[in-house]
């Protein structure tokens, strides 16, 4: 029965959980207006600085004699991107509009927003402004071109000390930044959808808490609870096809930044994903979910043939999200419905390792390489697809560095070669009789050092008729 310290303990519990949702819908909520207003206006005034320097470049390779023909610049280079850019204008320091697109105002440029520039206190001055069409982001940025006359002036006014640049007004429309950021605006609406369900739960479990009879119960409950993140990962249990896994998830701290996936795609393949976040802690695991959910999402768009293009996109995707010390090794890969033909791009992560039987009776080892750099650091850059044909008995052994560079005392680490060693020595045997070598290995090598990182392996093979339900080895 329900005793009057274990319901002390329950109403505090539950009390901890409602201030931890309260919080967190707060926190997502503060989140999501930060995403929709600051980032945008943050692409924004970077798009209307390219759009600048682009007019500049134009006017510099074909100088226009006078305001007529920079406007005509002006209107092109607008012209190009419709729906997109409201209007631009060009004015001199005082604020005087020399040239402008149509549409555009003929009121002179404000000094509040000319001022911060030419005293140098700011790049660029960015405000956003209500129009008919639609809410705009107008940046005021310093326009670096002089028609002849005034090269001829500024030439015998050296030393004057005044800045040699004109000043632009460019509108972008806010609305056209908006797919930009919508992947990261879901996560953000799944996240708060999140925090309202638990928030609803903590409720629920508050108003029914007297007819809980049994404090087995309770805990049973708040067990479930404690274990949901870990569930939201496929299982060794889990069926896929013709594939037989086993997998071992173990962070190095109380959240980490390793992850890995097994899920169906539209094509009838399964997709095999292992990654590793730059770095441990909350901050690896925050972007391990949204490369999570990202990998996931754009499986959704998988044909079979466009696994190159999947890999550029996650990768601009983050490149777009987050600073350049933030990055993801990934090995994101597909195996056929019929279980023989693997598929693959390796995002800088350590090659996953593919083991052959010979036909002299040896193992062979494939390093599975090809792909491309690691994701969230390049933008702009191809990855290539590999590829592998499965025979019967071969086994794909991936892992992240936590495995390859466990320590022991000496500060050695246990590296590739051990791994091999691990694996050639049961390599006839089951995914779970695998993994339970490879682990055995590198404990009994680092001889209960903690571990300096996040541990993940996943070793996975197809199904064949001489690996027998008990998990024998088959006979040779």
């Amino acid at each position: 029965m329900v005793t009057p310290h274990s319901a002390r303990w329950f109403r505090l519990a539950v009390a901890a959980g409602f201030a931890l949702g309260l919080l967190l819908l707060l926190d997502t909520i503060y989140t999501f207006r930060y995403v929709v207003r600051n980032l945008v206006f943050d692409h924004l005034g970077a798009d209307a600085g390219q759009l600048v320097a682009g007019i500049e470049a134009t006017a510099r390779n074909a100088p226009p004699a006078d305001p007529e023909a920079l406007a005509a610049i002006l209107e092109a280079a607008a012209g190009a991107r419709p729906g997109e850019v409201a209007w631009v204008r060009v004015a001199d320091q005082d604020g005087r509009v020399l040239a402008a697109t149509g549409g555009a105002s003929g009121d002179p440029l404000p000094q509040a927003a000319i001022a911060p520039i030419l005293a140098g206190r700011d790049p660029h001055v960015s405000k956003p402004r209500e129009t008919p069409r639609g809410e705009v982001l107008v940046v005021t940025l310093p326009f670096r071109f002089q028609f002849p006359e005034e090269r001829a002036a500024r030439a015998e006014q050296r030393g004057s000390g005044q800045p040699r640049f004109k000043i632009a007004e460019a509108a972008l429309y806010l609305d056209g930044a908006s797919g930009v950021f919508w992947p990261l605006r879901r996560a953000l609406v799944i996240s708060l959808t999140a925090a309202a369900a638990l928030l609803a739960a903590m409720t629920v479990l508050t108003l029914q808490f007297r007819r809980y009879v049994q404090a087995r119960q309770i805990e049973q409950q708040l067990a479930v609870a404690r274990v949901v993140q870990r569930e939201l990962l496929p299982q060794a249990s889990e069926v896929f096809g013709k594939l037989d896994f086993a997998v071992e998830f173990t962070p190095a701290s109380e959240v980490g930044g390793d992850f890995y996936d097994l899920f169906r795609v539209p094509n009838g393949a399964v997709a095999l994903v292992l990654g590793d976040v730059a770095g441990k802690g909350l901050p690896a695991a925050i972007l391990m979910g949204v490369i999570h959910g990202v990998v996931r999402a754009a499986s959704a768009r998988w044909t079979g043939g466009n696994h190159a293009e999947l890999a550029a996109y996650v990768n601009e995707l983050l490149c777009s999200r987050t600073a350049g010390n933030r990055y993801v090794t990934l090995f994101w890969g597909s195996i056929d419905a019929d279980g023989r033909t693997l598929r693959y791009v390796n995002a800088g992560h350590l090659p996953p390792l593919l083991f052959r039987r010979t036909a002299a009776g040896g193992v062979a080892v494939e390093r599975l390489e090809e792909g491309g750099p690691v994701v969230g650091l390049m933008p702009g850059v191809p990855y290539r697809v590999g590829e592998a044909r499965l025979e019967d008995g071969d086994l794909l052994v991936a892992f992240s560095d936590g495995l390859s560079e466990a320590a022991n005392a000496s500060d050695e680490e246990f590296g590739n070669d051990r791994v091999i060693e691990a694996v050639v020595s049961r390599v006839g045997r089951p995914p779970a009789d695998v993994l339970t070598g490879i682990l055995d290995a590198v404990r009994t090598f680092t001889a209960g050092e903690p571990p300096r990182d996040d541990l993940c392996v996943l070793v996975v093979r197809a199904r064949t008729a001489g690996i027998a339900a008990s998990g024998e080895a088959p006979t040779q």
